[in-house]
């Protein structure tokens, strides 16, 4: 079912009011994309979320490590070197800083802020021996966000697509060790370092990021494994990435949403139940597979 399709059902479903022709108002379409982020995320009274095989990804990113050679320090700053780090203020928040040679060797910082312009970096804890012109050091993180191809940093983060929004991390795998790393909880008390290096055993999401349970003082390879959002639906003859028998799913959540615009609230109540009775029957039909206990996998690839 197409883009244009799906709009002339929901506004002849609608009673056709004119405010809402799908030929001069886009509200119907954001509904339509709304629609398809929630079918795509449905959870049932079960507490069962459905997952479709078209929202799965993996991506390979690699941990970030620069060096270089102080040029400048403070009681609690050091100046990175020129040409050596990104001229951009706050890039280096929450990383470490290691002097690992020369004056103040094995000393370990966490960066607090950082001024793009005079590459002056500030950390937490006051040195105990201040750095000198001498002195080497690494820049390295616990963390790595999620950020758009071409976006200040996105050499040290993880690059996705313009259009894709991460909504779950599914796995993280360190391609090193061939092994998966834990999932931690973030509502306990997250067990983790903030500035001692260690190869990770577990990591977090948080936000637009993942934070590993320790930094990462080496360049290292990972794979991870995730579910999205595809792009939104803007073109005519656009289709839904889910199978095609899915799509009437999202007509109905669009439709009910503009019955309640409406203030109809008898059709808005019995469009709800059809969807509701829509998706049962539909997971009862479809040929899923239990791949996590909260979930059901639709099997079908799509259209």
């Amino acid at each position: 079912m197409t883009f244009s399709t799906m709009k002339s059902d929901v506004w002849e479903a609608l009673g056709k009011p004119s405010d809402l022709n799908p030929d001069s108002s886009d509200t119907i379409g954001k509904w339509i994309n709304r629609g398809m982020a929630r079918i795509l995320t449905w959870k049932f009274p079960n507490g069962r979320q459905i997952r479709f095989k078209c929202t799965e990804g993996e991506l390979f990113f690699k941990t970030a490590l620069k060096t270089g050679t102080a040029e400048a320090s403070g009681t609690s700053t050091i100046t990175l070197e020129s040409g050596a780090v990104d001229a951009v203020s706050d890039i280096y928040n929450g990383w470490v800083i290691e002097i690992d040679g020369g004056t103040g060797i094995g000393q370990y910082r966490l960066i607090v802020d950082y001024d793009g312009g005079s590459r002056q970096a500030t950390v937490a804890t006051a040195w105990t021996t201040a750095p000198d012109t001498t002195s080497t050091y690494s820049l390295y993180k616990r963390f790595m966000k999620f950020v758009n191809v071409g976006a200040n940093g996105a050499s040290d983060n993880i690059t996705i697509d313009t259009n894709d929004s991460i909504y779950d991390v599914l796995k993280v795998t360190d391609l090193e060790d061939e092994t998966d790393l834990g999932k931690g909880d973030r509502t306990a008390n997250w067990p983790g370092n903030l500035t001692t290096p260690a190869t990770p055993g577990a990591y977090i999401t948080f936000g637009d990021r993942i934070i590993f349970d320790s930094p990462v003082d080496e360049e290292r390879w990972y794979r991870l494994e995730y579910f999205k959002f595809p792009a939104a639906l803007s073109g005519a003859t656009d289709e839904p990435l889910m199978p095609s028998n899915w799509h009437e799913a999202i007509v109905l959540w669009a439709t009910w949403k503009g019955l309640c615009r409406q203030q109809e609230p008898p059709m808005a109540y019995a469009t709800l139940k059809n969807l509701e009775d829509f998706m049962l029957h539909s997971i009862e039909q479809e040929s899923v597979s239990d791949e996590r206990e909260d979930s059901y996998m639709v099997a079908e690839l799509g259209n």
